[in-house]
């Protein structure tokens, strides 16, 4: 009983497990900014590596795309911002679909979608 216990809740803790690359196919959200590219990062980076995740405090890992940079605030890719210059503006995509977890289902989610608006 205490086994099977422990492994439902570290089935709950960890969720199922996702590659990046299917993260990446379920945009969570999309937003336009009329700010620039390095104030929206800047602001997302000091916003996301304030807050945690299972208990783990975020450290944003920042890698460079074609028109833009990524931003991977989780270690393991579970989530990825996309942040990139268009015609009209700054365009963010957030891939959040990886934080997804059976007893918290869009803490996460909400958390950096409140993140994201609070620097557009």
């Amino acid at each position: 009983m205490k086994k099977m216990l422990l492994a439902l809740t570290l089935f709950g803790l960890v969720g199922c497990g996702m590659t990046p690359n299917e993260i990446r196919e379920k945009p969570t959200q999309s937003f336009i900014s009329n700010k620039t590219q390095d104030q929206v990062v800047e602001c997302l980076v000091s916003h996301l590596d304030e807050r945690t995740f299972n208990g783990v405090r975020s450290n944003t890992v920042t890698k460079p795309i074609h028109n833009g940079v990524s931003l991977s605030p989780l270690a393991g890719n579970f989530e990825f911002i996309d942040i990139t210059r268009e015609e009209q503006g700054v365009k963010v995509i957030y891939y959040g679909e990886g934080t997804v977890r059976p007893l918290m289902p869009d803490t996460r989610k909400n958390e950096v979608i409140e993140d994201i608006n609070s620097c557009l």
